[in-house]
């Protein structure tokens, strides 16, 4: 299984109108992907800092799952919009 990593990562705000930022206390490249409750993508994009945002203005209200892959393990989020 893989490792679940929460410590040093912030996600906001949350509920969310339209930007989600993620800060992470080291920069490591970082698979993030957002799907629907039903497991649909609608987002998937690499980051290599220790910030980023993902514009998810275009999604319709309802419950998100984000998704933080990289070296160190997975790291789960739900976001409301």
């Amino acid at each position: 299984f893989p490792v679940t990593i929460e410590e040093g990562i912030k996600v906001y705000p949350n509920p969310f109108q339209s930007v989600v930022y993620i800060t992470m206390d080291e920069a490591t490249k970082s698979e993030i992907i957002v799907t629907d409750v039903m497991g649909k993508e609608v987002y998937r994009g690499t980051h290599n800092s220790e910030k980023a945002s993902i514009d998810m203005s275009q999604l319709t209200s309802g419950q998100y799952i984000l998704l933080i892959k990289n070296e160190k393990g997975v790291s789960t989020h739900k976001l409301v919009k």
